[in-house]
């Protein structure tokens, strides 16, 4: 049995936006899509990227467009690491905005195996 490696959820949403993008178009999303689905910035977007790429989750041709693939390793997202990252800020504490009514996302693991791409 393999070993499934656990992402924050903004990576993890990352990986959904690619796989997503991908299946809907039948090619790549660029990175300026990606941004712009998860309304985040290219230089941020830029940085998780190459994290993505260094865990082994992603891979591109270097210079090339429209060339980012998912490498088939299975994933899962973990709440765990950031348990307020789909609340907005992560520095958001419940303590800090006295009533308002926090909902915690579904704790069950969400185990997502992405199907290898070949690049030619």
């Amino acid at each position: 049995m393999s070993e499934t490696l656990k992402l924050p959820p903004r990576y993890y949403d990352i990986v959904l936006v690619i796989k997503e993008m991908t299946k809907e178009k039948g090619y790549a999303p660029s990175w300026q899509e990606i941004a712009t689905a998860l309304a985040v910035k290219f230089p941020t977007l830029q940085s998780r990227m190459e994290k993505l790429k260094e865990w082994g989750v992603i891979s591109w041709k270097p210079n090339s467009l429209r060339t980012t693939h998912l490498t088939g390793l299975a994933i899962e997202e973990d709440y765990t690491c950031a348990p307020n990252a789909r609340m907005g800020s992560p520095k958001y504490k419940e303590k800090d905005s006295p009533g308002k009514t926090v909902t915690q996302p579904d704790l069950q693991k969400n185990v997502v195996t992405v199907p290898l791409n070949t690049v030619s």
